[in-house]
């Protein structure tokens, strides 16, 4: 159960961009996010990984219809294609999260220190 449930507070983000507008539901997930962050800093970046792995591969429809549709690509390649880059983009947004474990320790619990390997 907690490993779904990153990945469905992920998945829910996809409702507060275009065409949903539920833009007040963004800062629940993220307060998620950070809770399990806190509660388990060693799984951050399993947390992490789960969480925008959810955001990326419900959100990213227009990458299949893109290739199906407008570029003759058959379904299964195009579905292939469109999980790779959802599991791609999930795993270089969920990269601070093991950043912060290697290289820094618990040193970057402040959010100032955060932002900035998240800007790497």
């Amino acid at each position: 159960m907690t490993q779904l449930l990153p990945a469905l507070a992920g998945a829910s983000m996809t409702l507060a961009l275009a065409p949903f507008n539920a833009w007040w539901l963004a800062p629940l997930p993220l307060v998620l996010l950070l809770y399990f962050y806190q509660k388990k800093p060693t799984y951050a970046f399993r947390y992490a990984l789960l969480f925008f792995a959810g955001y990326f591969l419900s959100g990213s429809s227009w990458v299949y219809v893109s290739m199906h549709e407008h570029g003759n690509l058959i379904a299964p390649i195009a579905g292939l294609v469109t999980v790779l880059f959802g599991l791609v983009m999930a795993l270089l947004s969920a990269l601070p999260f093991r950043l912060r474990r290697l290289w820094l320790g618990s040193a970057l619990r402040i959010p100032l220190g955060f932002a900035s390997v998240m800007m790497l």
